[in-house]
């Protein structure tokens, strides 16, 4: 790379560079003739003042062929270890001579040249190439008459750190568009060169190419193959792949720089919903960088100048958050002060306090007055409430309202809100005694938890928007102890509650709506009636555990209910628990179940199952350890506890229900035990329609209507099993389900 070429000198500037050298030469002249003088006088000072030696004999210098004497002039003139050398060749050249010579020198060669002696110094200082590096650069200051910049050149070497040597521009400080040193292979040396000069460079002269990490780890052959094979298959593309943010990080590169690199798009594994994720190769996106920045030598100098200006930023804005705490603490410090000097309280101030503290808003002489103001409006209002009766609370809403914006508020209508706000106060006191009375009169205890309790101290309304009384709510509590203590109420939540009926009572939340309420009281009561110990609640008044009386009403609705579903489950328990009874009736036609079971027999057989019921409860009971609840020596029949409840109309909904319930049952377990063996002509129909491949379900309905039409009664009178039963069974199943072909095929 050669430099850039300058003009010659001008005439005028080379007999000044003669002039200056021939000044500096006689002035030198002088300074070496003035040291040895007075090293002679040093010298002889010594001699005279000590006794003189004994001279040794030396031989006498030949001047035969000096026939004037001059060589021994010279020696008695000087000594011989302080022999003046020989002038520098330096002045043997003109300046237009050195101009050629230097003409291809770089600067920082120049500036070394310059620091070989004082002629070489000055010869190198009036070169014309520093006044052209300076007008090309423009950003340099000019020379000055005081200081050290007296020159171009003493301009340009203070500044040589910053100026590209190829095209002379100023450059920045630091990054990749500062002036970095580049190897160039011409001078054999590094010279600092700008981005762009060094873009140029690397056209004509590429770096290096960039190692291949996977040849690397196959030549390696400290390695096993296992680890390499699985190094080379598994981490390849962790390795020499990267994403755009990791990419633009690395290598600082831009958004725009990053359009021109090869990419591949693929899911974003983190957010579905997201654009398609970038993935470079990071072989390419490092030769883009490379030419981006100018090198290697760019790339470091990038990444160089972010960690700096990340640490300039960290640092600023510690110290900045050191200065504004300092400053914090003198503003607190001469606010504490001066409300302290004036006796104040800075109870009704903190806003303003904080602003002034924090952000510096206002000043300490407003957040005084605005604190005399607010004071004298609370001593003001405490005055008049206190005329009127009534106690004073700083707290209240009111009080803060009137005291910090006045304007919202006067004086009359605050103290009006404060006299309704006192009066409210004692009422809810009031009631809260009322309260506790009540319910110690009906043994319970006053839990400040319960939101009911709350609410009718606070003067509120229940779900429905009623006025809650007295009355009401220790009705309710007395229902819901007797709920939490013999029932499954706490536990239980309804399908048809919402969040907004449950109530916080108990360390725990529980459903207050009427569904759950009436489930819970329907498995209490269906417990008693199953284990045949329900009496009359209106008659058994010494009965533990007696509801109370307001649920009475739904008690007497909800028992005919629930006696004859446990009738007609104990009716079925006791019919199936003799196997000759299900055989004589499926012959019968299950339309008319009073042809195989009498009324006086389902008095009897639900007598049974009620047996049988008692008795294994008392065994589970055993088997889990706990003491049994059912007496031995139940002596009251469960029909006759039902005939002592129920009415004649109850009685004829009883035999119906228990009924049908029975026919039901019995034709589910005929079904259920005919599926593992059909019967011959039924297995023969579903095999010649599973194996028939037209056949199609309204082909498949037709057939069955035939084969219910004409052969199922025939097969009735076969197997001597009611046409009815058979008919259930054929709509029961089909060749395609799964039950008719897994019992087929196990």
């Amino acid at each position: 790379m050669s430099s850039t070429i300058v003009q010659r000198p001008r005439r005028a500037a080379a007999i000044r560079a003669k002039e200056g050298v021939q000044y500096n030469k006689r002035r030198r002249e002088e300074q070496e003739a003035n040291k040895v003088e007075k090293k002679q006088r040093k010298h002889k000072v010594k001699t005279e003042s000590k006794p003189k030696p004994k001279k040794k004999r030396t031989k006498k210098a030949t001047t035969s062929n000096d026939p004037n004497g001059t060589q021994q002039q010279q020696q008695n003139t000087l000594p011989n270890d302080n022999e003046q050398l020989p002038s520098p060749r330096v002045y043997e050249l003109s300046v237009e001579i050195w101009e050629i010579i230097l003409q291809d020198v770089c600067l920082s060669q120049l500036t070394t040249l310059a620091q070989v002696s004082r002629p070489m110094y000055s010869i190198v200082t009036y070169l014309p190439i520093w006044q052209h590096v300076w007008t090309t650069a423009g950003s340099l200051p000019p020379p000055t008459t005081r200081g050290k910049c007296r020159n171009h050149y003493q301009v340009v070497l203070k500044a040589n750190q910053r100026v590209c040597e190829h095209c002379f521009q100023y450059c920045s400080k630091n990054g990749s568009t500062a002036s970095l040193p580049l190897y160039v292979q011409e001078q054999k040396k590094e010279i600092n060169l700008c981005r762009p000069c060094r873009q140029h460079y690397l056209l004509q002269y590429p770096e290096p190419d960039l190692p291949n990490t996977d040849d690397e780890n196959d030549d390696d052959d400290d390695e096993e193959e296992e680890q390499r094979n699985y190094r080379h298959h598994h981490h390849r593309h962790h390795r020499t792949r990267i994403t755009k943010g990791m990419a633009m990080t690395a290598f600082k590169l831009h958004e725009i720089d990053m359009d021109s690199i090869p990419y591949d798009s693929v899911r974003n594994p983190h957010y579905r919903s997201a654009a398609p994720m970038r993935l470079y190769e990071r072989r390419d996106v490092h030769l883009y960088a490379r030419r981006i920045h100018g090198g290697e030598v760019g790339i470091e100098a990038a990444r160089s100048k972010s960690q700096s200006i990340v640490a300039t930023r960290r640092k600023n804005a510690q110290e900045r958050a050191k200065r504004e705490e300092e400053e914090r603490k003198s503003r607190r410090e001469a606010l504490e002060s001066r409300f302290k000097e004036l006796q104040l309280e800075q109870t009704y101030v903190h806003s303003k306090i904080f602003d002034y503290i924090q952000f510096n808003l206002g000043s300490i002489e407003e957040c005084i007055s605005t604190a005399q103001e607010r004071l004298n409006r609370c001593n003001l209002l405490k005055t008049r409430m206190e005329a009127t009766g009534y106690s004073f609370n700083p707290k209240s809403s009111h009080v803060i309202g009137f005291i910090f914006d006045s304007s919202s508020n006067d004086m009359e209508t605050t103290i009006r809100l404060l006299t309704q706000e006192v009066i409210q106060k004692q009422e809810r006191e009031e009631r809260l005694v009322q309260l506790k009375t009540a319910l110690k009169n009906h043994g319970l205890v006053y839990n400040e938890n319960s939101a009911l309790c709350r609410v009718f101290i606070c003067g509120g309304t229940n779900s429905k928007g009623e006025k809650m009384t007295l009355e009401n709510l220790v009705q309710t509590l007395i229902e819901y102890t007797w709920f939490c203590e013999h029932t499954v109420y706490s536990i239980l939540k309804s399908p048809h509650s919402s969040h907004s009926e449950w109530i916080y009572e108990n360390d725990t939340f529980v459903d207050h709506s009427s569904f759950s309420k009436w489930d819970a009281l329907n498995q209490y009561l269906t417990g008693l009636v199953k284990k045949n110990q329900y009496q009359d609640i209106k008659k058994n008044e010494n009965a533990k555990g007696r509801p109370p009386p307001s649920l009475w009403n739904q008690i007497e609705k909800m028992i005919p209910g629930i006696l004859t579903k446990m009738g007609s489950d104990f009716v079925s328990v006791g019919f199936f628990s003799q196997p000759e009874r299900v055989s004589s009736a499926i012959v019968v036609d299950p339309k008319h179940p009073e042809e195989f079971i009498s009324d006086q027999q389902l008095w009897d057989i639900m007598d049974e199952g009620n047996a049988i019921a008692i008795k294994e409860q008392q065994e589970k009971e055993k088997e889990e350890g706990e003491e049994g609840t059912i007496k031995n020596q139940v002596t009251t029949p469960f029909s006759t506890t039902m005939k002592q409840i129920m009415n004649d109309s109850d009685y004829e909904s009883f035999y119906l229900h228990a009924r049908v319930a029975l026919v039901k049952k019995i034709k589910d377990t005929y079904c259920n035990n005919a599926l593992r063996q059909l019967p011959e002509a039924i297995d023969s129909f579903y095999e010649g329609c599973r194996v028939d491949p037209t056949l199609t379900y309204p082909i498949y309905n037709e057939r069955k209507r035939e084969f219910i039409e004409k052969r199922l009664p025939i097969l009735s009178q076969e197997m001597n099993i009611h046409y009815s039963y058979l008919e259930a069974l054929l709509q029961r199943t089909t060749p395609w389900s799964y039950s008719y072909n897994c019992n087929r095929y196990s």
